[in-house]
Formats: C-alpha cells, structure tokens, sequence
C-alpha cells in the first residue's frame, strides 16, 4: 500500500445551523488536486472539497442502486480426475502440481 502524506485541516463547531467545521485530514494527492481545482475555477477551498465530496456521494449512491444482485448458475464439474491411492492433501497437490510446489 502506497504511503501517502496528509493535509489536516482541524477547525470548529459553528453556532451556525446550516454548517459544521470539523476535521478532515487530507492524502497530499488529494489536497493538489483540489488545489488545483481551486485555480481551474477559481473557488475557495471549501467549496472545492463540497462540491467534490457531493459529486463523489452522488456517484457512489447511483452506482450501488445500478448493480443487481449477481445470479450464479452451478456447474457439474463431475468426479475428480486424480488417480487411485491419493490418501491425503499433500498427495494430492504432489499430483497435481508436481513436488516442486513445496
């Protein structure tokens, strides 16, 4: 898993009913990017992040209400193709991929 560095931004609760500060710790890919994104539109920080966050909620409740369940149909793979005699796993893996599995 790739390391990333982090951008925190730590702030507070509001007395506002329509807001809230909280924390958000951002991977520093994450916070160029949205840089970037600020620049490009010329948007302040916040409603960069907003806007990003929503788009990506958004896609993610659409994308989970598009898959259906997933139906598997069995298949008859019929009897195992090994030969008499094989009285245990390690036989078995012996046989099928050659004793240099080990």
């Amino acid at each position: 898993m790739a390391m990333h560095r982090t951008l925190d931004i730590k702030t507070s609760l509001l007395g506002h009913i329509d807001s809230m500060r909280t924390t958000l710790t951002l991977d520093e890919d994450v916070a160029v990017a949205l840089r970037q994104v600020c620049a490009d539109r010329g948007i302040p920080f916040k409603t960069a992040v907003n806007e990003t966050l929503r788009a990506g909620l958004v896609s993610d409740r659409g994308r989970a209400a598009s898959h259906a369940p997933c139906q598997l149909q069995p298949l008859n793979g019929g009897s195992p193709r090994m030969p008499p005699g094989i009285l245990n796993l390690q036989e078995m893996l012996d046989f099928a991929e050659g004793e240099a599995h080990r």
